[in-house]
């Protein structure tokens, strides 16, 4: 079949043409049996056909003859296609289209015709996957959603799986990094964020020490990260969590059946992963999303006493820690990416992303799912794949948000200056001046510093200083159903770089300004203490901080208010983590919890106690069954 020929056929009771364009099945209303009105065309992309049969039903010819009518209640040979089918919101649907003939030779050459089609891409479409269901996050729902609703789907597809359910932290993790995965085509996340961080983890450590055992730093220096090696194996999310941030930025929305379907068809979009390394150059982990310090940290390491509250505890306990209003003061170093690229652009990332492709190695080999002309896979039947009125995330502009947002750029106060690593002088407004040799910050007297670590000769790292209510490294948007536009709107998935926001010591109004323009589309970033800088790396030293595993802080003594010393080892700092919910921690563990000097950190859902966190960025480092949010232009 030449591309351009038609034959004819009966879909939903309409005569229609079906016919081979390039890459797509046309499937085209014949005018003469609808009116112009109702007129449609569906054009149905090849790699997203899912299966295509041959379905021959005996019938005498002359039932053809008496018109569409009887044609269309007849059991006919016809040809049953399963397919997707959009909706609003990058919503997803698995459908089946039924082409009838009384022609049944007609009907079976078309069937080998796209399947044939469908052929070219079923190396890239899993067999057999490695399932882990976290049955303890978000509503603790994840295996029933599993059961009911993908796991149907698997089996459609013809999709072998294996299934284990987890029953306490990182036994998905130790699982992909120790046992035997050479069966599997890919491996697959039910839950939140924090289970795909996970199985990522798992599937990167073992990939690095299969390859050259490199996971640390050298010579103890954090900036010093190694160059790390892709998986070649795939993973995917199944949203079941409490946010699945992952989920919606590359969806567009938290869809199981949507997910479901964007691994079945063989999907694939590489993704940024940040490398997180303690103070001595240790590996701490590898994260997807967001390396928050401050809010988020304090955010997630106090909210581990009220688990029993289940997902509301961080509402809870997140308007506990706005209220007590912390800062944190320390130094953030930082070394500008090398992008043209600004994370205030009004651009955002749309498959298929110029962005996210240009300059990455070997991008047009299977690393992104295949695109078409436009870069769009618009259906267009009547009834059918309606274009969303706005672009995803798009919400109303609350009054209050535009209220709070009318500070404009120009009033923008920075209250410590840059510095390069070349510099022959620091100045800051809150220390008075000090000096730095051309490879190290020099400590100044004032403050204990002694892990202002040196400078690769070749980077040119930057510093600011200041309290800080919160410091946030984000490889990709964290857009999430409560933030359509997230942390950061205009980040990629797989351009390379970091967007660091700082948010400076500011009133409880101003934060709550700052917090309120996150749930519209205003500019986050529009306010006189917040920063952002577009980064490959960054790392915070915190004023009171420890390099050995205990720390000295001056904190006021219980029985005076003169002040008292207290000797406090990072160890207290850890939250102790148990699967599922448990009972309600005793007062004293709550204040013992909530007496820190130092925050901690919040990565993709896991705590980090240490203060003292280098972060990298490794560009397209894993690979997941998605294709990012397409666009509707």
């Amino acid at each position: 079949m030449l591309p351009g020929e038609h034959s004819e056929f009966v879909f939903n009771g309409n005569k229609c043409s079906l016919q081979i364009q390039e890459d797509y099945l046309e499937i085209q209303t014949l005018k003469e049996t609808k009116t112009v009105d109702n007129y449609s065309r569906k054009l149905i992309p090849f790699f997203e056909l899912l299966s295509v049969k041959f379905i021959d039903c005996h019938e005498a010819q002359e039932k053809w003859k008496q018109g569409l009518t009887i044609a269309s209640r007849t059991k006919l040979p016809h040809i049953e296609i399963k397919t997707v089918k959009r909706s609003k919101d990058h919503r997803w649907k698995l459908t089946h289209i039924k082409l009838k003939s009384s022609d049944g030779e007609l009907c079976e050459k078309w069937a080998k015709i796209l399947q044939g089609k469908i052929s070219k891409f079923s190396s890239t479409r899993p067999k057999h996957l490695l399932v882990f269901v976290n049955p303890y996050g978000g509503t603790g729902s994840a295996k029933t959603i599993y059961e009911k609703k993908v796991a149907p789907i698997f089996a459609e597809a013809g999709v072998k799986t294996d299934v284990i359910t987890t029953s306490q932290k990182h036994e998905a993790k130790d699982y992909v990094q120790k046992e035997d995965l050479s069966t599997y085509d890919g491996i697959i996340a039910v839950g939140g964020d924090g289970m795909l961080n996970e199985v990522v983890n798992g599937l990167l450590t073992r990939t690095q020490l299969e390859h050259d055992g490199k996971l640390d730093a050298s010579n103890s220096d954090p900036r010093n990260s190694p160059t790390y090696r892709r998986p070649s194996m795939r993973v995917g999310v199944i949203p079941a969590g409490s946010t699945d941030c992952v989920s919606f930025v590359t969806q567009g929305i938290n869809d199981v059946e949507t997910s479901a379907l964007h691994i079945i068809l063989g999907d694939s979009h590489p993704l940024d992963v940040v490398s997180l390394h303690k103070a001595d150059g240790k590996l701490r982990q590898f994260s997807l999303s967001l390396t928050g310090y401050g809010y988020f940290g304090d955010t997630l390491r106090y909210s581990e006493n009220y688990r029993w509250l289940g997902p509301p505890r961080y509402t809870v306990v997140g308007a506990n820690v706005f209220l007590k209003n912390r800062s944190y003061s320390g130094e953030v170093h930082y070394l500008p990416a090398d992008v043209d690229t600004d994370p205030r652009k009004e651009s955002f990332c749309r498959s298929p992303c110029s962005v996210c492709k240009s300059g990455l190695e070997d991008s047009e080999t299977g690393l992104f799912t295949p695109s078409t002309q436009n870069g769009t896979f618009e259906l267009s039947i009547t009834g059918e794949n309606e274009k969303p009125k706005n672009p995803p995330g798009h919400v109303r502009n609350r009054s209050l948000s535009e209220g709070f947002n009318s500070i404009k750029p120009s009033d923008f106060v920075d209250y410590s200056d840059k510095i390069a690593a070349g510099d022959t002088k620091i100045k800051f407004e809150e220390e008075p001046s000090e000096d730095c040799s051309n490879d190290k910050i020099v400590p100044s007297a004032k403050h204990d510093r002694p892990n202002s670590l040196r400078f690769k000769d070749e980077e040119k790292w930057e510093v600011i200083r200041g309290n800080f209510m919160s410091v946030n490294g984000v490889v990709m948007s964290c857009a999430c159903e409560r933030s359509p536009l997230g942390l950061s709107p205009h980040s990629h998935l797989s351009d390379g770089a970091v967007d660091l926001i700082m948010v400076k010591s500011c009133t409880r109004l101003e934060f709550l300004r700052y917090m309120i323009a996150h749930a519209g589309k205003g500019d986050r970033f529009d306010f006189p203490f917040v920063q952002v800088r577009r980064v490959k790396a960054f790392q915070f030293i915190p004023m009171q901080t420890a390099l050995t595993n205990q720390c000295d802080v001056t904190l006021p003594s219980p029985s005076s208010s003169t002040g008292g010393r207290v000797h406090l080892s990072l160890e207290d700092l850890r939250v102790k983590y148990k699967r599922g919910r448990g009972s309600k921690p005793s007062k004293s563990e709550r204040e013992n919890n909530e007496t820190s000097p130092v925050s901690s950190w919040n990565s993709d859902g896991e705590i980090i106690a240490e203060a003292n966190i280098a972060v990298r960025v490794h560009r397209g480092l894993i690979l997941l069954f998605c294709r990012g949010i397409e666009s509707t232009e």
